[in-house]
């Protein structure tokens, strides 16, 4: 009897065991999971005072962590623009020295030219003279003039070379009443006596027309239209194939006009001068202060001037 009640007792305390591990496994877990939001609740709560407080998180908290990988983050940040600008500042560094070196060449050259352009004048010897170039005498009676924009119809840039380097005379300058005008008339005024050499030219009695530009120069030097009758005088001798008396004239115009409305035409005619007496370095210095002066117009006389620097293998 005891036996079996021992025996019936036993699947009741079984029972009630599994029922006690059942009911206390929910309970575990259930704290579990209690803890894990409270802890949660507790760094959100240390964030906060970090952020909006900035106090300083526990070590190992999850605030914590998140501020040291923000401060990897900002010292990355940080590092990259530090080499940024040192990129820049290499950059503008370079740059400057660039520039810098551009406007001492070109101060170079531009003494170089005026250097030049004094020895014809001055009838020293140009430098890197060939053999058989003699020095170029320019008239001292001559005095400047203030660069003036003639009333007188001008001959446009495609007009004035053809492709072999010739002078195109234009034609829309009036005659003179005769081409046998007295270079001796005091009475003709300068644009009558300036009309009467450039119909000389035009007609192709380039002597005459040499002898008139050059007394309509003394008479009339500081008159508007000198500029142009300097640049004429040239193109009188270099039609001759006179490339001295060519150069000594249009270097001449230059120096006394150098802004003038035949600045240009001064520059490529002397270094075609320059060229025609075989002096050619001296002739690329005339054709680079061309392109230097008046490149961006990009007019005839620049494309010209950029052909003959081809031809003379210009540096």
């Amino acid at each position: 009897m005891h036996r079996y009640t021992k025996f019936a007792k036993t699947p009741i305390l079984m029972g009630v065991f599994v029922a006690s591990l059942a009911l206390s496994i929910p309970v575990h877990a259930q704290s579990d999971v209690n803890n894990r939001l409270n802890r949660i609740e507790r760094e959100i709560d240390t964030l906060s005072r970090t952020i909006y407080k900035g106090e300083t998180p526990p070590a190992g908290s999850l605030a914590g962590m998140m501020d040291s990988r923000y401060q990897a983050n900002i010292e990355v940040r940080l590092n990259s623009i530090e080499e940024q600008m040192r990129n820049l500042t290499g950059q503008v560094e370079e740059a400057t020295y660039k520039a810098e070196q551009n406007e001492a060449t070109l101060k170079r050259q531009i003494n170089d030219m005026e250097m030049r352009l004094n020895a014809l004048e001055g009838n020293n010897t140009l430098p890197n003279n060939v053999e058989n170039g003699s020095s170029v005498m320019i008239n001292p009676d001559a005095t400047p003039n203030d660069p003036m924009q003639t009333n007188l119809p001008q001959p446009s840039d495609d007009a004035y070379y053809d492709s072999d380097g010739s002078s195109s005379i234009d034609s829309t300058i009036p005659n003179a009443a005769s081409n046998n005008v007295s270079v001796a008339s005091a009475s003709a005024d300068a644009t009558t006596s300036y009309e009467a050499a450039y119909s000389q030219l035009k007609a192709g009695n380039n002597e005459a027309a040499q002898q008139a530009f050059q007394n309509f120069l003394i008479a009339y030097p500081d008159d508007q239209l000198a500029a142009n009758a300097r640049y004429w005088l040239g193109e009188t001798y270099y039609v001759q194939n006179n490339y001295e008396g060519a150069a000594k004239s249009f270097a001449e115009a230059y120096k006394k006009n150098p802004k003038g409305p035949k600045a240009a035409d001064n520059l490529l005619k002397l270094g075609l001068s320059l060229s025609g007496m075989g002096r050619n370095e001296d002739a690329c210095v005339a054709l680079q202060q061309l392109e230097k002066e008046f490149g961006p117009t990009r007019s005839a006389l620049v494309r010209r001037g950029e052909q003959e620097r081809e031809k003379l293998s210009c540096s």
